[in-house]
């Protein structure tokens, strides 16, 4: 199969990646952020530990962002 013969049946489905970026990039944002930044104008920080979400679950939730980019490629 030469790169010639190589053709989009539905060239306007490409649009969609724009909208998907988009929302992998602000997942991304979300998941770097964490859990704690609108606790912060309420709580003080020295509880601010306790209400934040503990290291094993945050490694859990690592996939979240990586499962939705996988997910809107394969569509």
């Amino acid at each position: 199969m030469l790169i010639t013969d190589f053709f989009f049946l539905r060239p306007l489905w490409l649009l969609a990646l724009i909208p998907a970026g988009v929302l992998v990039v602000v997942a991304w944002r979300r998941f770097a952020q964490g859990n704690n930044t609108a606790w912060r104008a309420l709580v003080d920080e020295h509880l601010l530990p306790e209400l934040s979400v503990k290291a094993a679950t945050a490694k859990h939730q690592r996939w979240q962002p990586i499962a939705l980019t996988i997910a809107l490629a394969a569509v």
